[in-house]
């Protein structure tokens, strides 16, 4: 399927009651790890059997939501698009394994104690251990966060806002915030990119893998060590981060989503062809009919036309026009303020708010490939620069 389409199926599901069932469920898990250990002693709930538990409320979500909405899952597990693209994928591996040793040891050095619980219990026994680091927190957060959040937000927000919003919720869920919200990042980068969740599966397996390797060789060693030098840790932290950084950064310049980009859903749904619904983002009305000018909202261009809302919910409509009633499109130079013209001669002019040529030219091209689908006077339109 190709041109405008409608939104799909994550236009409706609804993440505000996660967190809920979230924290829900760990206060149940909590109270359970009590009692067992106050009536059998620590031996029978290792702290590894509960990070698997924990994962039980996820999966019952996503099974729900998808179940409700008539969420096709496969499609998250489709065969990768990866091609010669795999160097770049265990290239991309070993850099952030470094960068995250190196936010690791600022977060130690700014934060003394946090992540004082996060060491790995050997004694829960090494099968164990391999579900609940190697196995079950890849199938599930990638899922959760890079699946299902993710084609959620992008639908709500847009893909940009929706990559950095899923990765901030990664990263504060996890001891390191920093280092595991730039892995959220580049995982959602990498799922764009190959259209599968296998691929940063993969690589999120291979990380905590190399992670329990490294705990299982140093065994007590790693424990009984003694407190590094804050100098050095400072030292050895930039080392890392000076080593990784350009290449995460070169990445993410390179792989950020348009205004036009896809999700793998998308294109799954529709083909890759397809436009569906996108918010572009903030606009400022700078001349317009009915009291709008110096009105500013959120422009949506919808399956029928162009829409400005007022509102972070959208729900109060400034101005619209439908597509086959659109006359002309006319932008300025820098591609920031815009012109729209309807048929009856009203014209809307609006400013955007992106800062990068890039970002502008993308909220053009989106503006414009729908006006052009929606057939009408817009039908053999190209771009008029004033």
């Amino acid at each position: 399927m190709s041109g405008l389409v409608p939104s799909d199926a994550f236009a409706a599901v609804r993440v505000r009651w996660l967190p809920l069932v979230a924290v829900g469920a760990l206060v149940a898990l909590v109270v359970v790890a009590a009692v067992l250990r106050a009536v059998a002693g620590d031996a029978v709930a290792p702290d590894a059997l509960f990070a698997v538990l924990l994962y039980v409320p996820l999966v019952l979500w996503t099974l729900w939501q998808a179940w409700r909405h008539r969420i096709r899952l496969g499609v998250f597990f489709r065969r990768p698009r990866i091609g010669r693209y795999w160097w770049v994928v265990a290239g991309m591996t070993v850099v952030l394994f470094l960068f995250s040793i190196g936010a690791a040891n600022i977060t130690g050095l700014l934060l003394p104690g946090y992540a004082d619980g996060a060491g790995v219990d050997t004694g829960a026994g090494l099968p164990l251990l391999f579900v609940s680091l190697v196995v079950l927190p890849p199938l599930v957060e990638e899922l959760v966060f890079r699946g299902m959040l993710l084609e959620r937000w992008s639908v709500k927000w847009r893909l940009g806002v929706a990559i950095v919003v899923q990765a901030v919720v990664f990263g504060v869920l996890h001891v390191d915030p920093v280092g595991a919200g730039m892995f959220g990042v580049v995982m959602a980068l990498m799922y764009i990119r190959t259209r599968s969740l296998w691929v940063p599966i993969a690589m999120h397996a291979a990380n905590n893998g190399t992670v329990l390797l490294f705990v299982s060789l140093a065994g007590d060693a790693a424990a009984e060590q003694s407190p590094t030098d804050p100098a050095q840790a400072l030292i050895g932290a930039a080392i890392f981060l000076v080593l990784s950084a350009p290449f995460i950064v070169a990445f993410i310049r390179r792989n950020w989503p348009t205004a036009d980009t896809l999700t793998p859903y998308e294109a799954a749904e529709f083909g890759d062809d397809a436009l569906p619904p996108r918010h572009l983002g903030r606009v400022t009305i700078i001349e317009g009919p009915y009291g709008l000018t110096g009105r500013s909202g959120r422009l949506w261009v919808e399956e029928g036309g162009v829409i400005v809302m007022a509102d972070r919910n959208s729900r109060v409509r400034l101005t619209s026009v439908a597509y086959p009633a659109l006359a002309a499109i006319t932008v300025s130079a820098d591609l920031a303020t815009i012109v729209l013209v309807a048929g009856d001669g009203t014209s809307v002019t609006f400013t955007q708010h992106r800062r990068t040529r890039r970002g502008r030219e993308s909220f053009v091209a989106a503006l414009g490939k729908r006006a052009v689908a929606g057939g009408g006077p817009m039908a053999g339109w190209a771009l008029q620069v004033t």
